[in-house]
């Protein structure tokens, strides 16, 4: 039976039906009795039917500006640093 760490490494291929059978009945077997992980890949697919049927907008430039400052300060800091506070208004 598959971990935990490989269902979350399926999640993405599963979540676009791009996995083998086997893989499938195993990632079925593993959530049968699994209960975080079939509430990762319920929420996983609730959120990419939220975000495909909300369709495309445009952000202000400066909110744009402030989400890829903030994506970059983090990315920067490395896994597991806490992030920044938001810039004041």
């Amino acid at each position: 039976m598959l971990s935990c760490d490989q269902i979350l490494s399926e999640l993405g291929n599963l979540l676009d039906d791009d996995v083998t059978r086997e893989v499938r009945r195993e990632l079925e077997a593993h959530l049968a009795h699994c209960r975080t992980c079939t509430v990762i890949l319920d929420s996983s697919r609730k959120t990419v039917r939220l975000v495909t049927d909300a369709g495309s907008f445009e952000l202000p430039d400066r909110v744009s500006e402030r989400v890829l400052q903030r994506i970059r300060s983090q990315a920067a800091a490395g896994p597991g640093s806490a992030p920044p506070p938001p810039p004041a208004e």
